[in-house]
């Protein structure tokens, strides 16, 4: 399988996108795997304060009728599977041994 290139179908899809009508009916769908890098966590804490600094954080930056999706891993074959394969695939580094000053 070929790794994709997402920015040459970002390209693709702005160069045929079509803005027929600008609504102001509007929902912001956010990654909330990929929203928990964006705040602070507490140093010390439970997991209901994570989850509060979380909520805190979509509350101050986006909209009212925000939909959060945490998609995880299925047990079933996916793309991902073929990724994460040529990760671990990979040849390491090589190992430099220091020498000893004399």
């Amino acid at each position: 399988m070929r790794k994709p290139d997402k920015a040459a179908l970002g390209r693709l899809l702005s160069k045929y996108a079509l803005v027929t009508e600008v609504s102001t009916d509007h929902k912001h769908v956010l990654d909330g795997g990929a929203l928990l890098h964006h705040f602070c966590w507490p140093k010390v804490g439970t997991y209901a304060d994570v989850a509060s600094v979380y909520m805190n954080y979509i509350a101050t930056y986006y909209v009212k009728d925000t939909i959060i999706v945490f998609d995880g891993y299925n047990t079933v074959p996916s793309t991902k599977d073929q990724e994460h394969q040529r990760h671990f695939t990979t040849t390491p580094a090589a190992v430099v041994i220091a020498r000893n000053a004399v």
